[in-house]
C-alpha cells in the first residue's frame, strides 16, 4: 500500500509538471528526481521524512528497472536526500514521577513500565 500511495505521488508529480499520464524509464534523470523533490516540497509541502520515504521507494522501484535491464544508468547517483534533523526529547522529573506513580489497571502493564523506566 505504501507503494501503491508512492506511485500515485509520482503519477500526480509527471500530470502536473509535463502534463502527461506516463513517462518511461528511460526518461528518469537526475533532473527527474530534483524535480520531484522540489516538487514533494513545495507543492505538497510534504515533511522531510515523507519525502524520504516517497524517494526511497521510487528509489527502490528504480534499483528494480536497472536489475532487469530496463535502463542502465542510475538517475539516484549522487542524489542525497536530506533528512530531518531530530531533537532529543527528555522526559523532566515531574513527568517521570507522574508515570512511576499512576495506577495502572493491567498487572502486566505494571512490568511493562517498570521496563521503560
Amino acid at each position: 500500500q505504501s507503494y501503491r500511495y508512492a506511485c500515485n505521488c509520482v503519477a500526480a508529480f509527471i500530470q502536473e509538471k509535463y502534463k502527461l499520464s506516463d513517462v518511461p524509464f528511460t526518461a528518469l534523470n537526475r533532473s527527474f528526481i530534483d524535480n520531484y523533490d522540489l516538487y514533494l516540497r513545495t507543492e505538497r509541502r510534504f515533511a522531510l521524512g515523507t519525502i524520504v520515504l516517497l524517494v526511497t521507494r521510487l528509489n527502490t522501484i528504480v534499483g528494480e528497472a536497472i536489475a532487469e535491464g530496463i535502463i542502465t544508468a542510475d538517475p539516484f547517483a549522487g542524489y542525497e536526500a536530506e533528512h530531518p534533523e531530530r531533537e532529543q526529547k527528555y522526559l523532566t522529573a515531574a513527568e517521570l514521577q507522574r508515570l512511576m506513580t499512576t495506577p495502572l489497571h493491567d498487572p502486566k502493564l505494571y512490568h511493562i513500565r517498570d521496563l521503560f523506566l
